[in-house]
Order: structure tokens, then C-alpha cells, then sequence
């Protein structure tokens, strides 16, 4: 832009240069006999049998030379502020033009953190600086039943406060400076359907206060929203949304919004009642048949309901997944997930088989979405922050998630 701007005050001065060379030339007497001695040579019209007196005859030459003077000038000038003119509004067109691709092509960058522990290691700092994420989902703790049908927290987030100075911001928080933090409750499905009525504005007071009294314990400020998770049902809705409702209202007289997961298959379930939805790109096959391919993400799968985007009444961002399974098999049929290698015993005829999505179906989920709702891309979330996770992909394939253009191309 500044050398656009260069060139156009140039133009600009040069016209006005030539305008003002003009305006001196107009106003002056025209002093043809000194400027044109050509004149002084020429014969006489008495001579030359001319019958208009030679005054009339000079005021004509005068005058044809003073207009082509003026015209020779006019066009220079007109050529220069037309330029300068062209210039100016090539250059506004390519800043409009930059502003606006600017803003529709830049996401919010986020992830989820999806553990028990907390603890930012240098790789998943690296990816965090690197990629310029600005926000991240954790996990808090799960709302589960007990032995004894009563409901309790479970595999509560745990905050190491030995972590070493270093990983702490210059307030000794163990959270990033300039990193919001969204927390998430995961609520178990199982957990609604004995709760009774008079439970769930007990059940919305303690999730709150409990998410409340984690931030002060670990110095995280400036909590404006929080998240819950639950894979509700037809069977569930009543009491799930009930719920929300509850927790919703107390949330927002502490000045903090309230979202939920969406799965794919709820898109044409009626919305929860909260500020906006995560609609989860992941889990989209049936993990138990060793014949599925792809059970985390599997766009034939997908395809039926995003169909939904386009009239579904609630903001949405979406969340992709970067994670694999490794799954135990035995004599066909499924055993569970392996997290660790002494989740199952292993027999010899066993079978371990790892599914895993490819950047190819993520970058094909990002374009389905944009072909539906490209506002719902306005905030493209990772799952998960695990260090194998992050691991999977170069780089530049990770830009080329969080790039995406409108059109659902990479930059």
C-alpha cells in the first residue's frame, strides 16, 4: 500500500505542478513577437494578396498557438490526475479486497484438552505457539453413577502445583496468559434417566460451584463460558434440557454462557437450550464391528445429517478429530479401546486393529461444512491436545485445517 500511495501523490503533484504552469500561462500577456520571432519573417498579407489586415491575422495565429498550448497542457494535466485518479481507487479496491478476505478466511483457532492430568509439555507448548491457538476446551470431570446409583464427579482433572516455574505465566498460573479456557463437564447418559425432577437444579448447582471452585484453586480467570458434554437421547431430552435450563440461568447471573455438545445424529433432534453448540466431526461409525473402517470419521457416514446445517437454529462451531483407536478384537467381536497396552488381556488369536481418520477425510469434512454453513468453520476446534495426536501430521497440515478458505480450499 505504501508504494501505491507513493505513486499516486506523485501523479497527483505532477498535475497540480502542470496546472499551476498553466494558470501562469493563461494569465500572462502573450508575448508572441518575443517567444515566436518566427513571426517577424513572415511576409506581410498585403504582400501575399490577403485581403485581412495583419493584426487580425496575428491575433489568429496567437490565438491558434495559445489553444494548442492549452490543449498540449490540458491533456498532460488531464492524463496525470486520471492516473493518479486509477491508482487511488486500484489501490482502495486491492485494501478492501485484502480486509474482507482477511476477515472471512481467519478462524478462531482452538483445541480440546482431554485428560486427567494437566500438563503442558514443550511439544504441546510448540503446537500451541506455533499453530496461534487461542482457546482450549478441558475437560474438568465426569458426572457419573456410583456403586450405589448415586451421582458423583469422577476422574476429576488434576492440576500438578509442583509444575516447574517455567511452565507457569508471570500471575504463577499454570494456564497460558493468552489462552481462554473453556471447562467441560462430561455427563454420563445413564446418569438422567433415574434423576428425578427435584435433583436437577441440585445436580446444576454443584456441577457450577464445583467449576467455580477448580478455577480459583488453580488461579484460571475469566471464565465466560462453559461447556457440557452428555450423548443424550430421545429417552433423555426432557430431563437433559431441564437441566440445561437450570444451569443456563445460574450461569448467566455469574456472566458466563453456556454451551453443549451436539452429536451428528441429534442435528435433527430438536437444540438444546443453551448460548451455542460443538458439533463433534468424530464418531461416526459403529467402533464395534471389525468390519467398519472407519468408525471415527467416515463422511458416507456424515452426509445424511449435516444436511440439517443449513436451517439447524443453533450456532454451531465444529471440532475435527486428530485421534486414533486401538481396538481389541477377539473371535470377531469387540473387546473395548486400548488406551494403554494393560487395558485387556491379550491372547494370541486376538486381533488389534487401528483405525485412525486421514487428513484427506478431515480436510473433505471441513469442505462438506463449508458447503453447508461456512459460519459454522468461523471456529475450527481440534480434538484432542495429546501429544501423539499433534504428532500425527506435518505442520503444514495442521495450517491447512485452520486456513481453510470459504470455499473449503487450503491456502
Amino acid at each position: 500500500m505504501q508504494y501505491h500511495d507513493g505513486k499516486v501523490s506523485s501523479y497527483i503533484i505532477k498535475g497540480l505542478v502542470l496546472f499551476s504552469q498553466y494558470r501562469e500561462y493563461d494569465s500572462r500577456p502573450f508575448m508572441l513577437e518575443k517567444e515566436f520571432c518566427f513571426l517577424k519573417e513572415t511576409p506581410s498579407f498585403s504582400q501575399r494578396n490577403i485581403n485581412f489586415p495583419l493584426r487580425k491575422q496575428k491575433r489568429g495565429i496567437r490565438g491558434m498557438i495559445r489553444r494548442n498550448l492549452k490543449s498540449s497542457m490540458m491533456r498532460r494535466i488531464w492524463n496525470h490526475i486520471t492516473l493518479a485518479f486509477l491508482l487511488l481507487t486500484l489501490a482502495t479496491t486491492i485494501g478492501f479486497t485484502s480486509c474482507s478476505q482477511d476477515k472471512a478466511e481467519k478462524s478462531l483457532r482452538s483445541v480440546y484438552y482431554w485428560s486427567t492430568t494437566w500438563q503442558l509439555d514443550s511439544n504441546k507448548m510448540n503446537f500451541i505457539r506455533k499453530h496461534h491457538i487461542e482457546r482450549l476446551y478441558v475437560r474438568y470431570f465426569d458426572v457419573v453413577k456410583d456403586a450405589e446409583g448415586e451421582i458423583m464427579p469422577n476422574a476429576t482433572l488434576h492440576f500438578n502445583n509442583l509444575e516447574e516455574d517455567g511452565n507457569r505465566n508471570k500471575n504463577g498460573s499454570l494456564i497460558p496468559e493468552d489462552i481462554e479456557i473453556i471447562p467441560v463437564v462430561y455427563i454420563v447418559n445413564s446418569c438422567l434417566k433415574t434423576l428425578p425432577k427435584e435433583g436437577l437444579e441440585n445436580l446444576a448447582d454443584k456441577i457450577l460451584l464445583r467449576i467455580l471452585q477448580m478455577n480459583e484453586a488453580n488461579d484460571i480467570e475469566n471464565v465466560k463460558e462453559i461447556q457440557i458434554d452428555c450423548d443424550w437421547t430421545a429417552s433423555t431430552q426432557k430431563v437433559y434440557f431441564d437441566f440445561l435450563e437450570k444451569l443456563r440461568v445460574k450461569a448467566k447471573a455469574k456472566q458466563i454462557k453456556l454451551s453443549a455438545t451436539i452429536r451428528l445424529h441429534q442435528l435433527s433432534m430438536t437444540p438444546p437450550p443453551v448460548d451455542r453448540g460443538i458439533l463433534m466431526m468424530y464418531n461416526t461409525g459403529d467402533v464395534k464391528q471389525l468390519s467398519c473402517q472407519k468408525p471415527i470419521l467416515d463422511m458416507k457416514d456424515v452426509a445424511p445429517y449435516i444436511q440439517h446445517l443449513s436451517s439447524y437454529p443453533l450456532p454451531l462451531s465444529a471440532a475435527y478429530p486428530l485421534f486414533s483407536w486401538r481396538i481389541l478384537f477377539r473371535e470377531g467381536k469387540f473387546v473395548g479401546i486400548m488406551h494403554a497396552d494393560d487395558d485387556f488381556p491379550v491372547l494370541p488369536s486376538d486381533s488389534i486393529v487401528i483405525r485412525k481418520p486421514e487428513m484427506s477425510d478431515i480436510m473433505e469434512a471441513v469442505r462438506s461444512i463449508n458447503h453447508q454453513n461456512e459460519d459454522i468453520n468461523s471456529e475450527v476446534i481440534l480434538f484432542d491436545l495429546n501429544t501423539d495426536n499433534i504428532k500425527r501430521f506435518k505442520s503444514e497440515d495442521y495450517e491447512k485445517i485452520f486456513n481453510h478458505r470459504s470455499d473449503g480450499s487450503s491456502i
